[in-house]
């Protein structure tokens, strides 16, 4: 029988985001963006976890900043935001730069 690996939370947390987003349950998101930005205007999220309201942001003309220190929470922005998007990665606080 095949060894199968444990999924990461973040990574489980991706997988129902996708299916979320398939399904429609990205909408509440979307909403909000609608509701309290214009296209071209500038959205946050300081908590982007797997990069949903920058997903939604790119798919309705906003500009937005994601911000996470989880590298797997990055690793998976990298892979579902568009390739144009720009990332900064700063050290953590308290390590040496």
């Amino acid at each position: 029988m095949p060894v199968r690996r444990a999924f990461t939370l973040i990574e489980l947390l991706v997988v129902m985001g996708i299916i979320g987003v398939l399904m429609g349950l990205a909408f509440p998101t979307l909403k909000m963006v609608q509701a309290s930005s214009r296209p071209g205007d500038w959205v946050l999220d300081a908590f982007a976890g797997s990069g949903t309201l920058g997903a939604v942001a790119h798919q309705l003309g906003r500009r937005f900043v994601l911000v996470d220190r989880h590298p797997e929470a990055i690793r998976i922005m990298r892979q579902r935001l568009p390739a144009s998007t720009r990332f900064i990665e700063m050290p953590a606080p308290g390590s040496a730069s």
